[in-house]
């Protein structure tokens, strides 16, 4: 079975890699005009200085370990001195290039110009030589988060101790569950696109540079179930419980969950997060049970590990002790000097510098 993902909001899956400004070449493509940053392959311009500049060799190799410099400064050099030379390396020496959106709206740049070079690095994105797409694995995280959000039940009697051996025991019966669940890579997208994200609600300089997949785009991934009653046998789960209706049911409920109570938090601070308020209320109109929304990668966050939410949630909030009591053995929501103060949990938000939008809301359907 073919399901289709409409993304909704940029989605960035890390590879674990990034690349710094002195292994950039920021530039504009001749017929749009937009803004283009080129990942290039510096070992191959350093083979060229070699042969053709080798006085410009040393300085390339200091340049290169300097994380304060710019590749396009250098290559100004080498403009001046041989313009033909130039060309050929910009053109040809570079893995692929990104379009960089970035500012979107300069009341929200706070570094330097607004512009290319308050870039220090980038972080890149799963992909192949060129192109991205969404790994199976990260999807069927996702879905797992959601199932598991299903399942997973608290009450009032509980402690911290109760809690982790409720959560193991669930997660091993999920594992035999999830084992016959196949979710493959989607497709892949040839447009890279680079934006700017910071966090909102903290003092902090969190400004970070990540490569995405942006809104709008639409890929597709294969999803089948290889459990056989007639061979497998099981007393972890019912049959239906792999059936896609059912899947998309259980992401339904868990992201509306988590969507109303963003929602509800925004309403409850008046500061710069009420800009998500229409966000958020678009996605909660866009999530059905036919055609669920799900957050994947970066801005899944600590509410979308479904025991966290669904402990939140208990009692009505965060000034519940048990809440309080799960977050401490986790170290989570440390202060400054390593102490887990009582608030609102979390507190700080991750969105794109000028539009305001959260990371990681795609939409799925059946093909």
């Amino acid at each position: 079975m073919k399901i289709g993902i409409e993304v909704k909001t940029p989605v960035h899956i890390g590879n674990g890699s990034e690349y710094s400004r002195a292994g950039f070449h920021y530039g504009k493509l001749k017929k749009s005009g937009k803004e283009i940053i080129r990942k290039c392959k510096v070992e191959k311009i350093y083979e060229h200085l070699l042969v053709k500049y080798p006085d410009l060799a040393d300085d390339f190799l200091n340049m290169l370990s300097d994380r304060n410099k710019y590749l396009n400064d250098f290559l100004v050099k080498i403009n001046t001195k041989d313009k033909t030379f130039f060309k050929e390396i910009i053109s040809k020496e570079y893995s692929y290039f990104s379009y960089l959106k970035y500012p979107l709206n300069n009341k929200f740049v706070k570094n330097g110009d607004g512009s290319w070079k308050d870039i220090k690095s980038i972080k890149e994105c799963v992909k192949t030589d060129k192109s991205l797409y969404i790994p199976g694995s990260s999807i069927k995280g996702a879905i797992r988060n959601c199932l598991l959000y299903d399942k997973v039940s608290f009450n009032e009697n509980d402690n911290v101790n109760t809690i982790y051996n409720k959560i193991n025991k669930l997660d091993k019966s999920l594992n035999n569950m999830m084992k016959y669940l196949y979710f493959g890579d989607t497709t892949y997208i040839n447009n890279i696109t680079i934006f700017a994200t910071e966090s909102f609600g903290t003092n902090r300089n969190t400004t970070s540079f990540f490569e995405v997949v942006d809104e709008n785009e639409k890929l597709e991934f294969d999803f089948k179930s290889t459990y056989n009653k007639n061979i497998h046998k099981s007393n972890d789960f019912d049959e239906n419980e792999l059936d896609i209706d059912n899947i998309f049911k259980k992401i339904h409920d868990f992201s509306n969950d988590v969507l109303n109570h963003e929602f509800e938090f925004i309403l409850s601070r008046n500061d710069e997060l009420d800009m998500l308020e229409k966000e958020y209320g678009a996605l909660i109109k866009k999530n059905k049970e036919n055609s669920p929304i799900l957050c994947l990668g970066m801005g899944s966050g600590f509410l979308k590990m479904s025991s966290l939410l669904k402990l939140k949630n208990m009692n009505n909030g965060y000034d519940t002790n048990l809440f309080y009591k799960y977050r401490k053995r986790n170290k989570l929501g440390k202060d400054r000097n390593g102490n887990i103060r009582r608030y609102d949990f979390p507190k700080t938000r991750r969105l794109i510098v000028g539009n305001n939008k959260p990371l990681g809301w795609v939409k799925l359907s059946k093909i």
